[in-house]
């Protein structure tokens, strides 16, 4: 699993989004990271990279790219995490979701006696 940011100096969207990166990045554990200017990219990077800032995760050989610009680290960071794969929110959730229309179900029953 791995993040690559991908900035230009010259882009003021870059640089509003650089204090929130750094943010986001100190909560990426387990996670390699990368920055890549675009002065330093190569042939291949350059044609996946529409615009700038471009945020690319790449986890089991699969890539997915978040574009644009982004000033809070805290909802940067979650959004990467949510790319990356959480864990065990989903049985979380669907276990609170069967708990919500088990609960329906029971209440319309004693409605209807």
């Amino acid at each position: 699993m791995s993040v690559t940011f991908y900035y230009a100096d010259w882009c003021p969207h870059c640089k509003n989004t650089k204090p929130a990166w750094k943010k986001a990045k100190a909560g990426l554990r387990d996670v390699t990271v990368r920055e890549v200017e675009d002065q330093q990219m190569s042939a291949d990077e350059k044609a996946k990279i529409s615009g700038f800032p471009t945020f690319v995760v790449t986890k089991n050989g699969q890539e997915s790219q978040i574009t644009g610009e982004r000033s809070d680290g805290a909802a940067l960071l979650k959004e990467l995490k949510a790319k990356l794969g959480g864990g065990g929110s989903r049985r979380r959730r669907t276990h609170r979701r069967q708990r919500k229309l088990r609960h329906r179900t029971l209440r319309n029953y004693k409605s209807l006696a």
